[in-house]
């Protein structure tokens, strides 16, 4: 679906800038200049941050000014941070002022240089076009959605989206709860330990097919990796039976209370073009020329999924951060091709049901091997 065609019903709701992103396997990524600092950085587009972020050596580079501290929720705990305010900020055809920049101590990503979160959608109705690697800013006022749109209702408490989401795990029964709109995951689906624990979605069933954990800014939490039943949006798309997360229990988020139930990652949100009206509490869900390809698998402990390009990837070998396969294209599996893959769906079966008896053999683009 072409979003660049969208018309406004007043000129108020007219287009206002035209931002270009690069994708990595769907994590968007903006070139941002941030006051004086000339030189361009690459920041993640983080719908699941309230506002931008940089680390603490960063911040000292470009001089930032801090003006505060606050306290940050992060995966698993609370982190105290230092902010800065009154930021400008430029993108691609955009400028915008009065910008607050959290200061981490440190960050795990060292792809990138930070992230800048809501800061944008809370100023326009944001088109993402995961077709065209493009963000389309329009104006707040009445604007016309695509014909036979479904339209999804949100929440914004505390700065961040969250959907009402239903979960069906293992042999449980469905759990209703609230997940953050989380562009800057770079997974499917993450719950977190409370709901865990409350719903019993580990004891009900469950198959785990990895252990490894999750670390968000120095707070470290045991995860499992399996596969959900189903996973809908109450009001919006089914999203069938995905590669799902859960949070395990550890002394360090034992006292954890989130304001929300998990968190719904780029892994999934990249399989739609999507519109997201912060006037109206208002997003449309519009399958894009990713959406017709099988989900995410796991085979053994390899997480493997399809780029933005259509290519079969590694994803993920879980619990191990320092493989050297990942992201590369998969050119076959058990030499069965990647490409059968998509128009065979039942052999991703078929090579789960393998790998529990036997080794599978993976051949990569540049002829490198792994066996699993």
């Amino acid at each position: 679906m072409q979003y660049n065609n969208l018309t406004a019903q007043e000129t108020k709701s007219g287009l206002i800038a035209k931002i270009p992103f690069e994708n990595h396997n769907g994590t968007i990524i903006l070139k941002v200049i941030i006051n004086s600092y000339e030189q361009p950085l690459r920041m993640v587009f983080d719908t699941g941050a309230d506002g931008m972020a940089v680390d603490k050596d960063l911040a000292e580079k470009m001089g930032l000014v801090i003006t505060r501290e606050n306290n940050a929720s992060v995966v698993g705990g609370n982190q105290k941070i230092q902010v800065s305010d009154k930021n400008k900020i430029r993108l691609e055809g955009l400028e915008l002022d009065n910008v607050g920049i959290a200061v981490f101590p440190v960050r795990t990503d060292a792809k990138t240089d930070g992230i800048i979160g809501n800061a944008i959608l809370r100023r326009y109705i944001t088109v993402i076009n995961f077709d065209e690697n493009m963000l389309y800013l329009y104006g707040f006022g009445d604007f016309k959605y695509p014909e036979n749109s479904e339209v999804t209702a949100f929440n914004f408490p505390q700065g961040v989206i969250h959907l009402n989401g239903d979960l069906t795990v293992g042999n449980g029964p469905t759990a209703n709860g609230e997940f953050v709109f989380d562009t800057g995951a770079a997974y499917s689906l993450i719950v977190f330990r409370p709901f865990v624990k409350t719903n019993r979605l580990l004891v009900n069933g469950f198959v785990p097919l990895a252990q490894s954990s999750t670390i968000s800014l120095g707070m470290a939490s045991p995860t499992f990796t399996g596969y959900s039943k189903n996973f809908k949006i109450t009001a919006g798309p089914d999203l069938g039976d995905q590669v799902v997360t859960l949070m395990g229990g550890n002394s360090m988020n034992s006292n954890w209370n989130p304001d929300v139930d998990g968190s719904l990652g780029i892994r999934i949100i990249s399989r739609f073009n999507i519109i997201i009206n912060m006037a109206k509490n208002e997003m449309v869900f519009s399958p894009n020329k990713l959406h017709s390809l099988p989900h995410d698998f796991v085979v053994k402990n390899r997480l493997m999924g399809w780029n933005n390009t259509g290519e079969l990837i590694l994803l993920e070998h879980i619990g191990n951060t320092s493989s050297n396969n990942k992201n590369k294209h998969i050119r076959s599996i058990d030499h069965r091709n990647s490409s059968e893959l998509v128009n065979q769906k039942d052999l991703i079966k078929r090579l789960q049901e393998k790998s529990k008896t036997a080794n599978l053999e993976i051949i990569f683009e540049d002829g490198t091997k792994e066996i699993i």
